[in-house]
């Protein structure tokens, strides 16, 4: 059990329209130590705010009189420095996104809970209270030992002190100002993340891969720190805009759109950035969302810019993006999303973000070959080598079938297509050692 600062016993004040519910929150946090009171009714708990200090509050999301969140909102007025934890059902997630959106909560455990879970959060969040308790006691000292400053002329010495213990006080609230705003940016990126993972939207198998190749492409490139955080985040978030789109345009394919359907779906890098907006230490991220769907000749949206107008740190997480997004239709041939991104280069891509991404991802593949084979330009091709897996076009027809044997003929044939289409092609082979053994088996 984590140790909890408070000296006094902690009291936890439990709003639900449920008598069952409350009883059974006063019986686990009476076993915790806690002193416990419930009400049914949000406007009785309210009242009951401007009689008794609470350090923690927890309300159910669903009741009559008016919601969790709206309820915590007005709780918050009464009792700005208790912690606000909310009771909420998935099917509620969206107004829970909005209660943390608003800064009302500290967290939320989802219905039905697990004692365990929930004892754990109602700790972090005492501690949480304590850490804020101090800052504002380290504040308020700070700001008595200046006009103690100010007012004090009778020793110089006297003033150097207290001028230096005013240092100390003010570079600890900073401290806890800093550990504070890094937290809530950890915990607003989780929450938003959860919510595009229960909406099957993003791409979590991929994700620690694809925070390693942006950290590694946005050094390469010369991104500084700050931004190339922003962009870890904002790949989390890519998807984000989309839920606050009308849900028939999360299924409906873009060529099936109607074409008031098609613009309305194009607003959504916007729509991202305006759901992070009210959140400072996020719009570095919306930002970043907001361009990260236009294309490099100018045909993206929503704004329709081009080249240069568009970020360096949008222009990488595309390119690593849409990459891993290809992979995960062809997870078993990595060089078909190595070819898309050679296609679309000049196109939707910066070509010098996608040499550079390409230069990389062969050093460090995602799709871990079949003992013996390796993904190689074609002008890397050995007469003899072994095609290892079909190869497509981007629009879908077959280039080169698996097993096909490497001649002069083919190396030419390929080298053309290259050249006619202006991109470049990595091919799957079978390595030399291995060609020994039949590549087909009865």
């Amino acid at each position: 059990m984590v140790e909890v600062l408070n000296v006094k016993q902690p009291k936890i004040l439990c709003v639900d329209d449920e008598i069952a519910v409350l009883n059974s929150l006063r019986r686990i946090f009476k076993r915790a130590g806690y002193l416990a009171d419930i009400q049914l009714s949000p406007m009785s708990a309210l009242e009951d705010l401007t009689k008794t200090h609470y350090d923690v509050i927890i309300s159910d999301m669903r009741m009559p009189e008016m919601d969790g969140a709206e309820f915590l909102s007005a709780a918050e007025k009464f009792a700005p420095d208790s912690v606000r934890i909310l009771l909420t059902g998935y099917a509620d997630l969206d107004s829970t996104a909005r209660a943390v959106n608003d800064g009302k909560i500290y967290s939320y455990v989802n219905k039905p809970w697990d004692n365990g879970e929930l004892k754990q959060t109602v700790e972090q969040a005492l501690i949480y209270k304590n850490l804020n308790d101090s800052r504002k006691h380290s504040f308020d000292r700070a700001i008595k030992s200046s006009k103690q400053l100010q007012q004090a002329n009778s020793s110089l010495t006297l003033q150097v002190k207290e001028a230096n213990e005013d240092l100390q006080q003010t570079a600890s609230v900073l401290d806890f100002t800093k550990e504070e705003l890094f937290e809530t940016h950890k915990q607003t990126v989780r929450v938003f993340a959860e919510l595009l993972d229960i909406k099957n939207i993003g791409l979590k198998k991929y994700q620690s891969e694809l925070v390693m190749h942006l950290k590694s492409m946005c050094r390469t490139l010369g991104l500084k720190a700050a931004i190339a955080h922003d962009v870890e985040n904002a790949a989390a978030l890519y998807h984000l805009g989309k839920l606050a789109l009308p849900p028939e345009l999360s299924t409906l394919a873009r060529a099936t759109m109607t074409l008031d359907q098609s613009r309305e779906f194009e607003l959504f890098p916007c729509l991202a950035e305006e759901i992070l907006l009210p959140l400072i230490h996020m719009h570095g991220v919306g930002k970043i969302l907001k361009d990260c769907r236009e294309n490099y000749d100018g045909s993206g949206y929503p704004k329709r810019k081009i080249a240069d107008q568009i970020p360096l740190a949008a222009k990488i997480l595309r390119v690593v993006v849409d990459f891993f997004e290809q992979l995960s239709i062809h997870p078993d041939n990595d060089s078909q999303a190595c070819i898309y991104l050679s296609e679309n280069s000049g196109l939707k891509y910066d070509p010098a973000v996608v040499d550079a991404y390409l230069e990389f991802y062969l050093e460090h593949r995602v799709r871990q070959p079949v003992e013996g084979e390796s993904i190689v330009a074609v002008t890397n091709l050995k007469l003899g080598s072994i095609i290892a897996t079909d190869l497509y076009t981007s629009g879908g027809m077959l280039l080169l079938a698996s097993g096909t044997l490497v001649s002069k003929h083919l190396i030419k044939a390929l080298m053309e297509y290259e050249s006619n289409r202006g991109i470049n092609l990595y091919v799957s082979v079978i390595n030399e050692k291995t060609q020994l053994e039949p590549f087909f088996k009865s």
